[in-house]
């Protein structure tokens, strides 16, 4: 019935039952009827104008006795609909600087069955980019996209692959379900290989790079199931993007083959696997078909099936029934769109297309990655994989069409098989590296196939349960195939490192690089991937001295093997700079990053993104000095290369603008802060989605500033933000936020301190017990939160026991680290100032005070507070110099502070004390400091600790 193809069956019904009473009507009486109906309960406003429509044409197209047929009812209904369709979205003229969310459409650049794509332009004024917009039909049920919509955008917003073009956002305005994607400027895949791609090698290489970026989205669970020429664009540069990463499944309905009835068929049918057509399971195989179709194409000209002028019944027929012709009988045909040397396809490279083009999805490749290998064994002419397993399957089809032939030839078959047996050995070789990647596919199909409701309880697994489930059975999975393990390890470590839970990454990489030095060694090219992948999953949160220790013996490795002045080892020096700033060795670190910026200023030129992610290293080293004034300068050399960043690295410049924000603040620089820092969290959310961890990162800056300006209770509700829902963090870096959350809540006087110090109790434990996975960094955050808390609630026990295990850690490197012993010595100072050990205060507050002062940033909130926490000590002993200090104290202020800081109390209280008030004024003043604080639950430490 037509009317199920683009009505829902209620709605369809309704209207036929509308019609066929306004027929039984004079026509003279209809439009009072219409008018009536308009105004009826229950009765869509829109199902009204339809009818209109529908009744008016049939007035012009039949006599007025003449009754419509049931036929002519759909062809007036699908007339209507059209008639909706060209109001709402066919109308370029209307729909020109429309709003679609944040962005602008500016013109219309295609249009398909499923509805128009536009070239649009960010409207909000949080930054400029180009998107492609695509506006979807208005009959496609709107309740259930929506829903859908807000469910994958956070997993599709996952796929970070430079080959992946990023779906940005999705949504429905007014009516109409729109999607968002990144614009990628340059020719589809078939028209920039006929123009720069001559050779057959030049072509197959390409399409590796394309399949690279689909083994990525398998790899986070994600199925393409629409891949054709027009959804791989390919840039001025010659890199290719594969573009609606996701999009068939995001308008898939829950049951099965809705999709075809909401919108038609939701595939293209000269790419289309045939299990998309059959309504068989789908999973990756689909796409490795359409590669194989992809494939094909760019080699022979033409596509196998579904050629032009073929009726639709005949194209599925073929795809359903036929074989696909193989390569090599077309070589006397001809294309205008072949390679030069198109006679290179027979033999091994028709032998891989076809393999990829079996009717059964079980036959084909058992992943992309399966594909991609053979084609790379075959660029380095190497014994393909799909050489032997197509010998079985053409001999099966012979079979199959000459079974007496084959009787008789028997006799003569087995001795010709004899003599090629030494043939074959080569193609077992090539048989066993095909069988590992086939079966690490296998094993993830498997693993996507399980996520059924029906063995989960009705609900659908997200994307790390079905991982953890993964990482559990690996350990007793594949004990008699090494290289298959190695290659899950690597897939299933590296899906961590992009989930950001390196405490889960970082055992799986362990276990594949060991894996990999005993099947390699350690000179292998694969064993030395498997390492740097590991330091990667270690960069973040240490153990730094371990990166150390590790690059110290690859670098060797990688300059005989890849190059001295490679990717490779510029990575290498990235993370080995960052692991000499993590260990105090801010010197190091500084002649290892201008080793790096050598190699990096020879081969790129300024403005460009190699240079900016440079700068961004050598400012996060000065920062980690407490040199942020050099740290800003260094920043701001990145925002060149931001003002014409690629999306593939709009992240990083997300994070550049962060630091830089933090920086500001550090400083005092406090102009607009608030709304920058919302503009920066929209932005980001708009390009990753809700819930990442660059999110995540932002919220702990804007507590330091809220706590800076003494504004403790917005300091606790940005703490409270890192750990409210799904916010990228890893699991044990939450340890750390809960202590800094826990010190925000004694600040803000939240919560009864005996609560607090019950919570703070048991995070110490789990700090300790978390100590590896937690790494050193995190570690110190932790147990300097803890120590800050104890101070303030004036619990010496917890204090000291923190500031023993800060002092007792050794990969923290406290000598070195001068910046992080300054900050454990104004703990400890404080700490000895509540036991009244003056002196013991006195040097390690002076400690503190003296590298801030070595400085050249003097007017920030750093200095103040380290200056005036001095002083308090100073003046509590009755030292000659406190008068002087409570001076340097005043004077360093920054002037960007707000009126009526509870510092500004504190300073009064201790001016007091050192000019010996009377006690009546002295108490006034210190009631003044317990207001400022919004103290009324607890009273402040008698001697002020935790409080600067």
């Amino acid at each position: 019935m037509m009317g199920a193809a683009t009505l829902d069956r209620p709605r369809w019904l309704r209207l036929s039952e509308l019609f066929d009473q306004a027929l039984d009507l004079p026509e003279s009486a209809r439009a009072g009827w219409l008018a009536g109906l308009t105004e009826a309960a229950g009765v869509d406003a829109s199902l009204v104008e339809q009818l209109t429509r529908m009744l008016a044409k049939a007035a012009a197209d039949t006599a007025p006795d003449q009754a419509a047929s049931p036929t002519g009812f759909d062809a007036l209904l699908q007339h209507a609909l059209q008639q909706d369709e060209e109001g709402s979205i066919n109308g370029a003229s209307d729909l020109t600087g429309r709003r679609m969310g944040a962005w602008a459409l500016l013109c219309k650049i295609g249009e398909g069955g499923m509805g128009q794509v536009w070239l649009a332009r960010r409207a909000d004024g949080l930054y400029e980019q180009e998107v492609v917009v695509k506006l979807l039909r208005g009959d496609l049920q709107q309740a259930s996209l929506s829903e859908r919509f807000a469910r994958e955008r956070a997993v599709l917003g996952r796929l970070n692959h430079p080959g992946i073009a990023k779906l940005l956002d999705a949504g429905i305005e007014a009516g109409l379900p729109f999607l968002v994607l990144e614009y990628v400027d340059g020719r589809t895949l078939t028209e920039h290989v006929r123009a720069a791609c001559p050779t057959v090698a030049e072509r197959v290489t390409l399409l590796i790079r394309v399949a690279q970026a689909v083994e990525h989205a398998h790899a986070q669970l994600v199925v393409h199931r629409d891949l054709k020429p027009t959804n791989v664009m390919v840039s001025l540069q010659g890199n290719p993007k594969v573009l609606d990463f996701g999009i068939a499944g995001l308008l898939d309905d829950e049951a099965p083959g809705e999709l075809t009835r909401l919108s038609g068929r939701g595939l293209t049918l000269g790419y289309a696997a045939p299990e998309q057509l059959s309504g068989s399971a789908l999973g990756v195989a689909v796409d490795v078909y359409s590669l194989g179709v992809l494939l094909f194409e760019l080699l022979a000209g033409w596509l196998p099936f579904a050629t032009e002028g073929q009726s639709r019944a005949v194209a599925e027929h073929a795809l359903l029934h036929l074989e696909a012709p193989r390569l090599g009988q077309l070589l006397a045909e001809r294309s205008a769109g072949r390679p030069e040397d198109f006679a290179r396809v027979r033999g091994d490279l028709e032998a891989i297309v076809a393999k990829a083009l079996r009717k059964d999805p079980a036959l084909r490749y058992a992943g992309v990655g399966a594909f991609a290998d053979d084609l790379r064994r075959w660029l380095a002419h190497r014994p393909v994989g799909a050489r032997r397993d197509d010998w079985r399957h053409r001999s099966s089809l012979w079979l199959r069409r000459n079974a007496l032939p084959a009787t008789l030839g028997g006799s003569l078959a087995l001795a010709v098989l004899a003599g090629l047996g030494v043939s074959l050995a080569q193609w077992q070789r090539a048989d066993a590296a095909a069988h590992q990647s086939d079966q690490v596919t296998l094993y993830l199909t498997n693993l996507l196939g399980s996520a059924s409701p029906d063995l989960h309880g009705g609900e659908s697994p997200n994307v790390l349960q079905l991982l953890e489930k993964s990482r559990t059975e690996l350990g007793g999975k594949f004990k008699d195939e090494p290289a298959t393990k190695l290659r899950l390890l690597e897939v299933l470590a590296s899906t961590y490192e992009s989930l950001n839970r390196f405490d889960l990454a970082a055992p799986l990489a362990e276990e594949w690089v060991g894996l990999a030095v005993q099947l390699y060694g350690e000179d292998d090219l694969r064993t030395m991937e498997a390492r740097h992948k590991l330091l990667q999953i270690y960069n973040p949160a240490g153990p730094w001295d371990e990166v150390i220790r590790q690059i110290a013996a690859l670098r060797p490795r990688v300059a005989r093997l890849v190059g001295q002045e490679s990717e490779f080892m510029r990575s290498l020096l990235f993370m080995l700079a960052q692991a000499q700033m993590r260990t105090g060795q801010g010197a190091a670190a500084e002649l290892t990053m201008q080793e790096a910026s050598v190699m990096i200023e020879r081969q790129f030129p300024p403005g460009s993104f190699e240079r900016a992610h440079m700068s961004s290293y050598k400012a996060a080293i000065l920062s980690s000095q407490g040199r942020w004034s050099e740290a800003l300068r260094e920043y701001r050399k990145t925002e060149q290369a931001q003002a014409q960043i690629s999306t593939a690295h709009k992240r990083h410049a997300l994070a550049w603008q962060r630091s830089i924000l933090a920086l500001q603040m550090r400083l005092g620089l406090y102009e607009q802060v608030e709304p920058r820092a919302q503009a920066m969290g929209a932005e980001i959310d708009s390009l990753l989605g809700p819930g990442s961890s660059l999110r995540a990162a932002l919220y702990p800056e804007m507590a330091r500033y809220h706590s800076d300006r003494g504004e403790f209770g917005e300091a606790l509700k940005a703490r409270q933000a890192v750990l409210s829902g799904s916010n990228g963090t890893p699991r044990p870096a939450l340890v750390a936020s809960r202590a800094a959350l826990l010190h925000a809540r004694g600040m803000a006087d939240d919560a009864p301190a005996a609560a607090l110090l019950a919570e703070a109790q048991e995070l110490l434990t789990r700090t300790a017990a978390d100590s590896r996975q937690l790494g050193p960094f995190r570690r110190s955050e932790a147990w300097l939160a803890l120590a800050r808390t104890g101070l303030l609630l004036d619990d010496q026990a917890l204090a000291t026991d923190a500031i023993q295990r800060l002092r007792d850690d050794g990969e923290l490197h406290l000598r070195e680290d001068r910046w992080l012993n300054s900050q454990v010595a104004q703990v400890e100072g404080e700490l000895l100032r509540a036991r009244g050990d003056w002196q013991g205060s006195r040097k390690l507050l002076a400690q503190r005070v003296d590298l801030l002062a070595a400085g050249a940033d003097q007017a920030v909130p750093a200095v103040w507070q380290a200056r005036l926490d001095l002083a308090t000590t100073l003046v509590m002993m009755g030292d000659p110099e406190a008068a002087a200090a409570l001076a340097l104290a005043a004077s360093a202020r920054p002037p960007q502070m707000p009126k009526n800081h509870p510092l500004d109390a504190v300073l009064r209280y201790l001016e007091l004390l050192e000019q010996g008030g009377n006690d009546a004024s002295v108490h006034r003043a210190r009631f003044g400091v317990e207001q400022a604080y919004g103290r009324t639950s607890a009273k402040l430490p008698a001697r002020l600790g935790g409080v600067f």
